[in-house]
């Protein structure tokens, strides 16, 4: 306005008295203290923990000059968790399910069941039976006698129209094998069940074999009585080979599935006719620890010790 000083001559005019300058400084360092301090928090932030990082004379190292591992870390390494060794596989069970759909097989006179289970070894004290005959013969003998036997081709006939049966041999294993089971090779035990000597061969499946084969055995002599066992195998070897498995008359052991071993060795005890209903129930065979002892014999053969 007309008439009044300027702002700058103002200023100029207080601070030319040296107290005011004095107080105006201080003001000054104030201000810019306080803008400091605020600056200085404002773009720091929270305080953040700083990682401490050993210096390079504290850390050792190793034979080619690098640092070792265990120095390159403040903290131990985690240690993996240790893998479980895997346990040893047990042995698989053989498979449950039948052989193929059968063929319809009628047969012309069935053969009686076997014991339910196989007999001492020998008579408990005060029993009546089992008994002997006579003095067992040497196990020799009873080796040669079925040598014999499953040397010999057999013609097992299913029906009576059967005029051209197939020749089939058995297996000497699975005999010794089943012999071990019943009698332990005794050539003249008599079971309590009637069943007689190496093969325990009962009298109506030796008269059944005997009219079969034409034949006239003494099941109570040791050639007789495994000659009668090992056409019966024979019989039972065709009646499954032709019901389940097309006709193949194979007995090779498998220790995986079912095979035609299986049901012979499984029928000699059971009889043909509880193999055919657990076979058509999708079961396992009805006396897995018969067939299961047999073939452990036959892969151990105690008789040669």
């Amino acid at each position: 306005m007309p008439g009044r000083a300027p702002v700058g001559s103002d200023a100029v005019a207080l601070l030319s008295n040296p107290r005011n300058r004095v107080v105006a400084g201080a003001v000054v360092v104030t201000v810019v203290t306080l803008v400091g301090v605020a600056a200085f928090f404002g773009l720091r932030g929270d305080p953040k923990p700083v990682a401490s990082f050993p210096s390079p004379a504290a850390v050792p190292a190793a034979s080619d000059g690098s640092p070792s591992p265990e120095a390159t870390s403040d903290s131990p390494s985690p240690v993996p968790s240790p893998t479980p060794s895997p346990k040893a596989a047990a042995p698989a069970p053989k498979k449950k399910a039948p052989p193929p759909k059968p063929k319809p097989v009628t047969v012309a006179q069935p053969p009686p069941a076997h014991p339910a289970s196989p007999p001492p070894r020998s008579p408990a004290p005060g029993a009546s039976c089992p008994t002997y005959a006579g003095p067992v013969a040497p196990r020799a003998d009873v080796a040669a006698a079925m040598g014999t036997a499953t040397g010999r081709q057999y013609r097992p006939t299913l029906r009576l129209d059967d005029h051209n049966p197939p020749a089939i041999t058995v297996r000497l294993l699975m005999v010794q094998g089943i012999g071990w089971m019943e009698s332990g090779w005794q050539s003249t035990i008599v079971s309590c069940d009637g069943g007689v000597g190496t093969m325990q061969v009962m009298k109506d499946t030796a008269d059944w074999m005997n009219q079969k084969y034409g034949t006239s055995y003494d099941f109570h002599t040791l050639s007789g009585n495994v000659s009668v066992a090992c056409g019966y195998l024979a019989w039972l070897t065709r009646y499954f080979g032709d019901r389940y498995f097309g006709g193949n008359y194979d007995l090779t052991g498998d220790a995986t599935k079912l095979v035609l071993l299986d049901l012979v060795i499984s029928a000699y005890q059971a009889g043909f006719g509880a193999v055919d209903n657990a076979m058509a129930a999708g079961k396992d065979l009805p006396n897995t620890w018969y067939v299961y002892g047999v073939e452990g014999f036959m892969t151990n053969q105690p008789w040669t010790g």
